[in-house]
């Protein structure tokens, strides 16, 4: 799969949508963030996996599992041992026990769980939940679809109605999950079942485009009208002060978000550069979209602990996000590169090299 830096811009824009929530507290912007790196997941898992499975009628699964910690586990261990020695040292969010509960529930990728079901988690660890339901999608997706992919094949069926009906069963699932969180709690936001339409379109517009590869001919919905309307409705979210907080933003603005973020996306990849392009490939856009995965690690858990360090306010928040991106920096040359060059030797087993999730940084 062909490097796309339109791609990287798009995860420079949702990185900037979750730093600027934690740094002013616009939650709606950071909700906004999210989403766009789950449809994102999805368009860029189910294209490398498609493409595969077309070049050599299998999936080496092995291969894409073990690339997945290579890319996601070091700097995921990185942070967790950071939070654990504060938390020795007396000087963290945390105590230790609840540290190393945190710890534990982040080396499973269960935090979503935990805050979801509004059980006992680490604060400073708390944001990993959407790590976690991506890392969910990346173990059960590839199964999923390689099977679709056989059946459909053996009944001379389009793949594509699948995805659809999966992308159907998505929109129930969050409803459904919305009506029982009535009894537990606001939590619902960090269960999968809340964003599994999300990744379901992103998979729709993966399979949708990689059948079309060899058309030339444009998609009216990548026109210039449904673009601009895409980037103001993902706007107007963001500066919504109480977006996060609304049932109504959860059983209409997710579906609404989620079509303006894959007219985003097809607009990237299926339309001749233009001004749009251009301003995705902004300097300061692709530096953030390259150094995304580690942000997002680090900047929750950085404006926490300034937040004990030096207390609230502007000036701690401001504190915390700088040290967030020194940390991120420090992590993708010492702990990220080193992973993604062994990462690379299993692309000589057949897996494309560009293959990432949302929250991951392109590489050439």
């Amino acid at each position: 799969m062909t490097r796309v830096p339109e791609l990287d811009g798009l995860r420079g824009i949702a990185i900037l949508l979750v730093l600027t929530a934690h740094l002013i507290g616009l939650n709606g912007a950071g909700l906004v963030g999210v989403l766009i790196f789950f449809v994102l997941s999805g368009y860029l898992i189910t294209s490398i996996l498609i493409r595969e499975h077309v070049e050599r009628s299998r999936v080496d699964f092995r291969v894409f599992y073990m690339r997945r910690a290579l890319r996601l586990l070091p700097a995921l261990a990185f942070l967790v041992a950071l939070v654990l020695a504060l938390a020795l040292l007396g000087v963290g969010v945390s105590d230790t026990t609840v540290a190393l509960r945190g710890a534990l529930q982040a080396g499973l990728y269960a935090t979503n769980f935990a805050v979801g079901l509004d059980q006992e988690f680490a604060p400073e660890l708390a944001h990993l939940w959407t790590l976690a339901v991506e890392e969910q999608f990346y173990v059960a997706w590839p199964v999923v679809l390689v099977l679709i992919l056989r059946v459909a094949r053996s009944r001379g069926d389009k793949q594509i109605r699948w995805i659809v009906w999966l992308l159907a069963a998505g929109v129930l699932a969050r409803l459904v999950t919305i009506l029982l969180s009535q009894e537990f709690g606001w939590f619902f936001y960090a269960l999968p079942t809340t964003w599994l339409d999300c990744f379901m379109a992103g998979a729709l517009l993966a399979t949708w485009t990689v059948s079309r590869s060899s058309s030339l001919r444009q998609p009216r919905w990548v026109s210039a009208l449904p673009t601009s309307l895409s980037i103001l409705t993902i706007t107007a979210v963001s500066l919504h002060p109480g977006a996060f907080l609304s049932s109504t933003t959860y059983v209409l603005g997710v579906p609404i978000l989620t079509a303006a973020t894959v007219c985003l996306i097809g607009r990237a990849v299926l339309h001749p550069p233009d001004t749009y392009h251009g301003l995705l490939r902004m300097a300061p856009i692709q530096w953030l979209g390259d150094r995304s995965y580690g942000l997002y690690l680090f900047n929750s858990t950085c404006v926490l602990t300034a937040a004990v360090w030096l207390g609230s306010g502007l000036a701690s928040r401001s504190a915390g996000i700088l040290a967030a991106v020194v940390l991120a920096e420090v992590s993708r040359r010492f702990i990220e590169r080193p992973a993604l060059r062994l990462r690379s030797r299993a692309s000589d087993h057949g897996v494309e090299p560009d293959v990432r999730g949302a929250h991951e940084r392109i590489t050439g």
